[in-house]
């Protein structure tokens, strides 16, 4: 009795130990496109010194007394969980060589002020037409809802 058991066990083991598929991880190579810290911070630098200047003096010129945001946080598992999303949604769609857009809005915040942001919108290549081309996917939902810093962190690296 205690042969069986002890094989049915061993066997158990065997078969859990086996089937655990453990080096299907999905391997990522670098991304291309990837800036350094001092890269980084000439971007923010140079956006500060125009467009960010350039928002904030005409709100105060036409009255409104806000400093406009520069950055918009998303948590790295909202975003896996995003083009997770976007790919599943895609697929019920057959939409394929799919892609993410980056937009700049504006909402109100909590203090109802009307302050900038950024939302993401899925998109897919469209091979039908003479030249591929990304087209945004409006079947599938955008995403936002970020959070952004008040004050904001200076980028230092």
């Amino acid at each position: 009795m205690k042969f069986t058991y002890l094989k049915l066990v061993a066997l158990v083991a065997i078969i859990t130990l086996t089937s655990c598929n453990c080096s299907s991880k999905k391997e990522f190579k670098k991304p291309n496109g990837l800036i350094t810290n001092k890269q980084a911070d000439k971007l923010e630098e140079a956006y500060k010194a125009n467009q960010h200047k350039a928002i904030n003096n005409f709100l105060s010129q036409n009255g409104i007394n806000v400093i406009d945001n520069r950055e918009v946080w998303f948590s790295l598992e909202e975003l896996e969980n995003y083009i997770e999303y976007v790919k599943q949604e895609s697929k019920k769609q057959n939409l394929e060589d799919l892609g993410i857009r980056v937009y700049f809005g504006a909402k109100m915040n909590e203090k109802k002020e009307m302050k900038s942001t950024i939302f993401f919108y899925p998109t897919h290549n469209s091979a039908t037409r003479a030249a591929a081309e990304n087209f945004n996917s409006y079947g599938i939902q955008g995403l936002n809802y970020g959070s952004s810093g008040d004050p904001v962190d200076e980028f230092r690296p």
